[in-house]
């Protein structure tokens, strides 16, 4: 009696019709997926080229998407700074109307007081108010962090030292002696005129482009303006170079993962008490 085991055309039989059934297996999962390559026996070398094109595209995508979001955000700041800019411009005609004192009754100029107050209540609203995804952009959250003339005598009061309240290359002073003998000294040398220096900053490695105390910086990682401190700025004995720390908003918009790969986005606070200066006050 013959059996199958010892049949040998049922056997080479068996294992055509295995091979065929794997054939249409993978001809079925191909149709159904899309891809020619499914698992590494379709194509070990091709599998790990698509694996890796894949990740690209995933990186890609991601970046993408994150430059969607950022660009969101710089919309929705640019919307309510458009808005602070507009209530400026109303502030200062009433301002400017208000300081015809003259022609104008004093119910004239209480009625523009209100408004005026009302314009930095709304200015406070919008600083408070203008938000992405919860996140606060114009409170100064995001704002990147950093780690006139005066004169004084000398101890014995030979000497009068003029300082200049200013900094940088476009502040002078200019002194012309009107009555008697008066010797002036600029670092040892006789002039009435004195003018500052511009400091040298290095912020992450880049120098900036400094006018006075302000700082700017556009480089690949880092495009930034800031304001030194006084203090800091009057360092001459040493060098005095620093890092941003911290603060602004950043965006990974590289389909790499590193600080190479970032943006931030420093928004200062554009609320009354920080709009202005120090000389000329705050609003």
């Amino acid at each position: 009696m013959t059996r199958i085991n010892t049949n040998v055309q049922s056997l080479i039989a068996r294992r055509v019709m295995d091979a065929q059934n794997q054939a249409l297996n993978r001809s079925l999962e191909r149709l159904s997926t899309g891809l020619r390559i499914n698992s590494g026996r379709d194509d070990p070398s091709g599998l790990i080229a698509s694996e890796s094109l894949r990740s690209t595209k995933v990186a890609l995508s991601a970046a993408i998407d994150n430059a969607r979001r950022a660009d969101s955000v710089v919309n929705v700041a640019e919307g309510s700074l458009r808005e602070v800019n507009t209530l400026l411009l109303e502030l200062e005609d009433l301002v400017d109307r208000s300081a015809n004192e003259g022609g104008l009754s004093q119910d004239e100029l209480t009625a523009n007081q209100i408004q005026i107050d009302t314009i930095l209540q709304s200015i406070n609203r919008i600083a408070d108010s203008a938000s992405f995804n919860d996140i606060d952009l114009l409170n100064g959250d995001l704002a990147f962090t950093t780690s006139g003339v005066t004169a004084s005598a000398n101890t014995g009061g030979t000497s009068l030292y003029l300082r200049s309240a200013e900094f940088g290359d476009e502040a002078f002073i200019s002194l012309e002696v009107l009555d008697g003998s008066f010797a002036t000294t600029s670092d040892s040398v006789a002039t009435s005129l004195d003018h500052g220096v511009d400091g040298t900053v290095i912020i992450n490695g880049a120098q900036a482009v400094v006018d006075g105390l302000k700082a700017k910086v556009n480089a690949g990682s880092v495009n930034l303006q800031l304001t030194l401190d006084a203090d800091f700025a009057q360092q001459t004995a040493t060098p005095a170079n620093f890092q941003i720390t911290g603060g602004g908003a950043a965006f990974a918009i590289s389909p790499d993962v590193g600080l190479a790969g970032q943006e931030t986005i420093g928004l200062q606070a554009v609320n009354i008490s920080s709009l202005g200066t120090q000389s000329t006050g705050r609003l």
